[in-house]
């Protein structure tokens, strides 16, 4: 959600990427380095799904792939494209989180949001800190409103699992 007012006018709420958005998701257990969560990559091949998307909890609208070819995987690529026409209007943004196990969140490439992950450097095969909350809450924090560009703007969410026998994957 953003909020925005022009000065003098009544501050309004408005919702950026609503909870049943259409995501391009990456679900081969590949390693997608980092291009991807930049706005000029191309995820043209990436298959894409309504959110709730996930596995093995029986609320996902799309569901996405378990296991590779080498076991369970265990990190998954989101992307989803919006557009903002006057960014400078926005005054507030908060980001919001339903994960299983643990996520990161890049708002036009710039890391913005890290739940239930190391500090450290990630890469594909890193795992989750613990998954108590089994993707049942939404976790927030607020963004910089400066990063969002006139136009498409791309949130970039990587999704990452605790453990390789894991049983459940989501996001929203």
């Amino acid at each position: 959600n953003a909020v925005y007012g022009v000065q003098g006018t009544t501050t309004t709420s408005l919702t950026l990427v609503s909870t049943s958005a259409n995501w391009r998701y990456l679900d081969t257990g590949e390693d997608a380095g980092t291009n991807w969560r930049s706005n000029s990559f191309n995820a043209a091949g990436w298959s894409n799904g309504i959110a709730e998307l996930g596995y093995g909890e029986g609320d996902e609208a799309t569901p996405v792939r378990s296991n590779s070819v080498s076991g369970r995987i265990i990190t998954t690529y989101f992307r989803h494209a919006f557009n903002v026409e006057t960014p400078e209007a926005v005054a507030n943004l908060t980001v919001r989180l339903k994960r299983d196990d643990g996520g990161i969140v890049y708002l036009n490439g710039a890391e913005i949001f890290r739940s239930n992950l190391t500090n450290a450097s990630v890469d594909y095969l890193t795992r989750a800190v613990l998954a108590a909350d089994d993707g049942k809450s939404w976790f927030s924090t607020n963004a910089p409103p400066a990063l969002l560009l006139p136009g498409t703007n791309l949130l970039a969410v990587e999704i990452h699992q605790e453990s390789p026998t894991s049983s459940d994957v989501s996001l929203d």
